[in-house]
């Protein structure tokens, strides 16, 4: 009003001076000042309007925000309002996130979750810098503007105003807005003072919703954790059981410290056991064991609180937490490493018999906390909780965690690394195209603090439970024995054998806390067990009769009680009916019921303690009792329908024929002292040795002569079995020990260049030779020379001279019969014991069936051990085995029938492949031969169009072509095979061949250079025992 109170004024002086025409040029200027006046007038007011617009924007978006009572803030609402404010084409939202920028807000169609590395970009550049950027023009600042977008899009970016979102931990994440409009004309213009102001004004209110949220977060959890606990405690006093009170307990660790699984593990003698889980497969956790000295479980169980793990800080420990869990082999700790050091067992008892996954087969550890349960001084603990996997809170994912101390320990807690922010968590959750994802972390001193008070209101509680139910299990097992002993007495007085058993089977289940029983009882004529068992499903009572083996006939004939823990890890234990059923054995506690002389009647077999657990030895004492209790009465129907009690009854029977009867039927373990005493050979003196017994005992000996000569080729035979006192031994006529060599000799095909009788006749003189060596002489039974002798005979019967390969690929019948598996060998192996065993004039006739049944084992698998598909089978148990030859030889003990079965097959296939470690003369005869043989398959392969070896189509003519293979051969086959069997011997006992196959090597080189070999070449004689 003054400016226009002065411009009137002026305009009357100007037309008083100036006349007419100043006048008119004076009324113009008035008009155009007054215009220029208006247009800023009407601009100030549109400025106003513009700010009291946003204002009342940012209001009423504070006071929906203000009244908001839930931690979801709907964002949609804050980027809204952000292009009300600014009045701009686009605005996106890029979050912090583990060193990256991810947009969790974008307009329309805009690509939600993509990523920017920081540096990259506008939002990038602010990221680094922390500094709001206001770009009028994008494309004059391409040092940090990327077109890429607006190339891919055909957008046009303009002007950008980028501002830096903090919280009280400092920058989250960058607010973008692009291409403001211009309120005249609708054009784009550059983002001005007020646009900036305004944005702050909202971002502030935007830190101060996220407070909000925070401040609600932990109050809600704190909330939770109280009640949580409350209601754990109320649910743990009523509990009736101690499964129950457990149940209750893991379901209130995994909710009070916000985690994905939690178990509860009760110590069972030197194992913990887990009784009860809560993450879903409830039923496979159950039958998880983990050991006292494992990692975390160990330490934890020796601890004063909880202890965390954190998969960055103990990465070992976590690792084989993770494959215990998920019931694999894991890779044992440092610790462990060192302690285990040159032991096996404990490994190959995890990966032979693993245990039920309780974690699923992709899920990963990260995170563990384990606490004992109810530690005290007098008591120590009962057990250890383990909670794993900390799922974090929304107040927790804001950048690292004071929280977290360092101790400085192995145990301490491991500091979390930052994580995305409280705002990126809303914006990805209230996201249409994105859902938020859950967060692991470490377990914190909190987590520690609330389970430690946790674990004080309900140890108590839990411990008494514990106490009661121990309490009622031994109740239940009294009570058991003495309904066993008194309605056993009626079954006895009934004659009832199947009653008994019945009632023995049920009574058991109750005594050992089983789930299997099996009750056998012992046919000592004829060594089998007639068992009894309730079938699965139907529950009914079945009987089975079956060779006295296994895990019961060892309890049997040792007399002895076993307690097995794990039953796939002991070589006595037969897997095939598990693998037939799809059941699971795992513990085996099995005992002989002895009477008061000592005689093994029958044998109680108890399979898989409850609770994943072991048998312990209140178990072992409550069988003993069964046994004191019940043998001697049980004898009585056990004798009663049995051939022993009609010899015993029977008047008719001479009283001497009695007693013979009772010394062969006495215990097993005694009765093969006494009736099979270990039999000292009876060397016959050199000067009493005819010419061929003195030339037998060397290894430069030639037997391919005597091969046309059949009569020596049999006296030659019937020299090795009488020189080990077979024939007097076992009673063998020499008539049909000839006749049985003569029907194996006639077995063997005449068209075949290697595989026929002189190969056969040879490697019964290597097998003599092994066995009356300083390294074997004395450490095996007769039986088991026997059967090796029989088996050096016969392992290649009937050989077509083709391989198994070939007999597979052509479908060849044999290959057929035997499933493609061993097929030669397992024809060798039936025919030979289709000549030894036959009814009438068999060579095994005069022994008796036990014999029989080791001599025929002997043979079988010491002729399925030549094939050269377990030829590093046997390398491996050479050069791992345990047994003590040294220590055997100077004791003059036998080996034990295991050891002696894993030697003998060891011997029969290093003579089967002895050639490389004889002369020079007799090894290149029988390469020559093996090598025509080869040679006629690869023709035939060839013809047939089948696939092909190219060193069996080497020409045998040819001997320098053969000299790299026959090289080969020895350096990687029978030299390392040789090299274990020295080994296993013991003192060097091999050194000699050793030496010998190394000069057949050399001469195989020479012959590969081209040069002259005489036949004669150096060669060791090896000195024999005798």
């Amino acid at each position: 009003l003054a400016q226009g109170i002065k411009r009137a004024g002026r305009f009357s002086r100007l037309t008083g001076a100036r006349g007419p025409h100043g006048l008119a040029m004076a009324a113009d200027e008035r008009g155009s000042e007054a215009k220029s006046a208006h247009d800023r007038i009407l601009a100030a007011v549109a400025v106003r309007d513009r700010i009291i617009e946003q204002q009342g924007t940012i209001l009423a978006l504070s006071n929906q925000v203000m009244g908001e009572a839930s931690t979801e803030v709907d964002v949609t609402e804050l980027v809204n309002a952000t292009y009300r404010v600014v009045n701009c084409e686009r605005v996106s939202v890029w979050i912090l996130e583990d060193g990256c920028l991810v947009c969790r807000a974008a307009p329309a169609g805009g690509a939600i979750g993509i990523k920017c590395t920081l540096g990259n970009g506008v939002a990038g550049h602010v990221a680094v810098t922390g500094e709001m950027l206001n770009i009028p023009d994008a494309y004059d600042r391409l040092d940090i503007f990327d077109s890429t977008f607006d190339l891919a899009t055909n957008f046009r970016t303009r002007s950008v105003l980028a501002m830096p979102i903090r919280d009280k931990t400092g920058l989250v994440g960058v607010l973008q807005v692009i291409n403001k409009r211009s309120l005249e004309g609708g054009g784009l213009t550059a983002f001005d003072a007020i646009d900036i102001r305004m944005l702050n004004v909202l971002l502030g209110l935007t830190a101060q919703q996220l407070r909000m949220c925070e401040l609600l977060c932990e109050h809600a959890d704190a909330r939770k954790r109280s009640q949580t606990t409350l209601a754990l405690v109320e649910a743990i006093c009523r509990a009736r059981e101690l499964d129950e009170a457990l149940d209750a307990l893991a379901t209130g660790i995994r909710d009070l410290l916000n985690c994905k699984r939690a178990y509860v593990f009760l110590k069972e003698q030197d194992s913990f056991v887990c009784r009860a889980a809560c993450f879903g497969d409830y039923n496979a956790a159950q039958e998880l064991r983990l050991n006292v000295d494992d990692p975390i479980v160990g330490v934890a169980h020796v601890s004063h609180g909880p202890l965390s793990f954190s998969a960055t800080e103990q990465p070992e420990d976590i690792n084989f937490l993770q494959h215990a869990l998920q019931g694999r082999q894991a890779s044992p700790a440092p610790s462990e490493q060192r302690d285990n050091a040159g032991d096996s067992s404990l490994a190959s008892s995890l990966a032979a018999s693993p245990m039920p996954p309780a974690l699923p087969p992709g899920c990963q550890v990260q995170s563990a906390m384990c606490a004992p349960l109810c530690q005290d001084s007098q008591h120590g603990s009962i057990g250890v909780v383990l909670a794993v996997n900390r799922v974090l809170r929304m107040t927790e994912m804001t950048g690292s965690n004071a929280d977290a101390p360092n101790s400085g320990e192995a145990n301490s807690f491991a500091s979390p690394k930052r994580r995305r922010s409280t705002l990126g968590l809303v914006l990805q959750k209230t996201s249409e195209f994105d859902t938020i994802t859950e967060e692991l972390g470490d377990f914190v001193n909190a987590d520690a603090e609330q389970l430690n008070v946790l674990l004080r209101l309900a140890g108590q509680y839990v411990r008494t439970h514990r106490l009661y139910e121990v309490q009622c299990r031994t109740t239940r097992k009294l009570e058991a024995l003495i309904s066993l002993l008194a309605d056993a007495k009626a079954a006895l007085g009934a004659r009832d054998v199947r009653k008994l058993a019945s009632l023995i089977l049920a009574k058991s289940l109750m005594m050992f806390e089983c789930d299997r029983c099996t009750f056998f009882t012992v046919d000592s004529l004829n060594a089998e067990f007639l068992g009894y068992f309730r079938a699965e499903g139907s529950g009914e009572l079945q009987e089975l009769r079956i060779p006295m083996q296994g895990i019961a006939g060892v309890a049997a004939k040792e007399n002895s009680l076993l307690n097995i823990r794990d039953a796939w890890s002991d070589r006595r234990f037969s897997n095939q009916t598990d693998l037939r059923t799809g059941y699971r054995t795992m513990t085996l506690l099995c005992a002989p019921l002895t009477t008061s002389t000592g005689k093994v009647i029958a044998v109680l077999q108890c399979i898989n303690k409850a609770r994943a657990a072991f048998f312990d030895d209140d178990d072992e004492k409550m069988l003993i009792t069964v046994s004191a209790l019940l043998s001697d009465l049980l004898q009585q129907m056990v004798q009663g329908s049995s051939f022993e009690s009609f010899i015993e009854k029977n008047d008719a029977i001479d009283s001497n024929v009695k007693d013979m009867f009772r010394e062969f039927n006495a215990n097993p373990r005694r009765r093969a002292t006494q009736a099979e005493p270990d039999r000292e050979v009876n060397r016959v003196a050199s000067s009493k040795e005819s010419g061929l017994e003195q030339r037998m005992k060397c290894w430069d000996f030639d037997t391919d002569p005597l091969v046309e000569e059949p009569n020596k080729t049999l006296a030659f035979s019937r020299a090795c079995f009488a020189y080990f006192g077979l024939v007097d031994g076992f009673n063998i006529n020499p008539v049909v020990l000839d006749s049985t060599v003569q029907a194996i000799r006639n077995h063997y095909s005449q068209r075949t260049h290697y595989h026929n009788w002189s190969h056969a006749f040879g490697t019964l003189h290597a097998t003599f030779l092994l066995l009356d060596s300083w390294a074997f002489a004395g450490l095996l039974r007769d039986e088991d020379i026997l059967g090796l002798l029989i088996a050096a005979l016969g392992h290649d019967v009937e050989h077509p001279g083709y391989t198994n390969t070939f007999l597979v690929n052509t479908r060849h019948q044999l290959a057929i019969r035997y499933n493609d598996l061993s097929v030669l060998e397992s024809h060798h192996a039936a025919t030979t014991c289709g000549i030894v065993t036959e009814d009438r004039g068999g060579v095994l006739q005069g022994l008796c069936k036990e014999s029989v049944d080791r001599v025929r084992f002997v043979l079988v698998s010491t002729i399925l051990g030549t094939d050269m598909a377990k030829h590093q089978e046997c390398i491996d148990w050479c050069e791992s085995s345990t047994v003590d030859l040294p220590g055997a030889r100077k004791s003059g003990s036998k080996l034990r029938s295991e050891d002696a079965a894993k030697l003998s097959n060891a011997v029969l296939h290093a003579a089967d492949l002895v050639h490389p470690a004889l002369t020079w003369k007799v090894h290149r005869r029988r390469s020559l031969q093996i090598a025509a043989e080869f040679f006629q398959q690869f023709y035939e392969e060839t013809s047939l169009g089948l696939p092909t070896l190219p060193f069996m189509g080497k020409d045998p003519g040819h001997i320098q072509g053969l000299a790299p293979i026959q090289t080969g051969f020895i350096q990687f086959v029978a030299a390392p095979l040789w090299a274990a069997l020295n080994f296993v011997a013991g003192e060097d006992r091999f050194a000699v061949v050793k030496t010998n196959i190394e000069q057949n090597r050399q001469t195989w080189q020479q012959v590969g250079d081209g040069k002259e070999v005489d036949d004669d070449q150096p060669f060791q004689d090896i000195p024999q025992k005798s």
